[in-house]
Order: C-alpha cells, then sequence, then structure tokens
C-alpha cells in the first residue's frame, strides 16, 4: 500500500487533472458578454463613482447567469472595466449579493470572466444597445432611446 504521502499527491494531482479537464471544457463554449451595470445591476440612481455600488441586482440576473452557464463562458464587462478598481468593485459586489441571494452562482464566481477590454463575444447582452439586422436605425430612433430603466421609470415597474 502506497504511504498517505503518496497517496495525497496522487489525489492532488487527480484533482488538477480534472479542473484542468473542466477548464478546457468552458473555453470550447461561446463567450456571452454582460453589460453590468443596468443588466446585472439595477442603478437606481445615477453613480457618481466608480468604486461605489450600492444598488441590488435586476431581478432573474443570478439565475439567468447560472442558467446561461451551461452554454456560454461568460464575461462581465462594463464602462467600469476600463481599470483594475472598476473590475475589483464589481467582483466585490457580485460576491456580496451572491453570497447572500444565489449561493449556487457564488460558489461558481471564479469561472466568470472579468476583461479590461471588450471581449469579441459570441453574443452581448446590454441595456444601451440597439440590435442591428443590416440596416441603420432612423436618427430619431437614436434621439429617442431609452434604457429599460428610464421606460420603467415612465410607465411604472413591470407587474
Amino acid at each position: 500500500m502506497p504511504s498517505k504521502a503518496v497517496q495525497m499527491r496522487t489525489a492532488e494531482y487527480r484533482r488538477r487533472t480534472e479542473l484542468i479537464g473542466e477548464t478546457r471544457n468552458i473555453k470550447r463554449k461561446p463567450l456571452l458578454c454582460l453589460d453590468f451595470d443596468g443588466v446585472i445591476h439595477k442603478p437606481l440612481a445615477e453613480n457618481k463613482s466608480e468604486s461605489i455600488i450600492n444598488n441590488p441586482p435586476v431581478e432573474g440576473a443570478f439565475e439567468f447567469i447560472l442558467d446561461s452557464m451551461r452554454h456560454f463562458r461568460i464575461a462581465v464587462y462594463s464602462s467600469r472595466s476600463a481599470n483594475s478598481t472598476g473590475i475589483t468593485v464589481m467582483r466585490g459586489w457580485m460576491n456580496h449579493w451572491t453570497k447572500r441571494l444565489s449561493w449556487r452562482l457564488w460558489e461558481r464566481l471564479d469561472e466568470i470572466e472579468w476583461p479590461h477590454n471588450k471581449p469579441a463575444a459570441h453574443i452581448s447582452i446590454d441595456d444601451r444597445a440597439i440590435h442591428f439586422d443590416g440596416k441603420f436605425p432612423p436618427m430619431g430612433d437614436l434621439l429617442r432611446f431609452k434604457t429599460w430603466l428610464e421606460l420603467e421609470k415612465e410607465r411604472g415597474p413591470r407587474p
């Protein structure tokens, strides 16, 4: 019978090999890029500082992310992503809220990518974008554009 030290090294080797295999599977998935403010985090008032985020998540965001992880790699990107402080604050916010509301997602936070530059994603979800279908929208549509939060303020919350 192998010594306890050999058994421990063998177990560690197997664990690392399994993690490498899991990482390879994650890398094969297409990338889904999620905007932070307005898609994951519900900014109830304009954030004046990139280092302060004190509002709750958008309803259903954590469940959506968990479900999406089955099919996609997840990257969270924001105008805050330009520097390490912004990413640190977003990650801290995710850690805080997922620990309180979604233990399953909290356990998988290390799988989420936090790029400094907008990634070349398979698909992106952003509250400040218009779907491009090969035709450019009329300028009036762009000038009248409102986010879902701005529309919600005008008409009240959805039932």
